[in-house]
């Protein structure tokens, strides 16, 4: 589990480097820490939770990836609508940008998820 902490706070600090990298408007820069945050918040949260839904029986933890998983799709895509249709005329760089952490930090997830269901079996 501090390996995960490690490696989530490597991802992070990634991401920022990214952001500050790239650069852009002051709108469109804190648009992007917001989907760092965002992604962060949602990420751990989704952990955490897998942690505690494999303790005991291991069908639990496929429940939950999968419902978490399908859930956590439906809220981003939300996210996204919501976002485009009150903000039009920076919706694109949003969607883009969106994107792009969606990416990495599902990458992440999956990645971090496999490995744990290694050491538990």
């Amino acid at each position: 589990m501090k390996q995960y902490y490690i490696q989530f706070i490597l991802l992070i600090a990634a991401c920022a480097a990214l952001i500050l990298m790239i650069g852009g408007t002051v709108e469109e820069v804190v648009m992007r820490w917001q989907i760092l945050g965002y992604f962060s918040i949602v990420s751990f949260s989704f952990h955490y939770g897998l942690v505690k839904s494999s303790v005991g029986k291991p069908q639990n933890f496929i429940r939950y990836y999968m419902a978490a998983t399908t859930f956590k799709l439906l809220i981003h895509l939300g996210v996204i609508l919501i976002y485009a249709m009150t903000h039009k005329t920076n919706a694109i760089p949003f969607i883009i940008s969106f994107m792009v952490a969606y990416a990495l930090f599902t990458a992440f997830e999956v990645i971090t998820a496999m490995k744990y269901r290694k050491v538990q079996n």
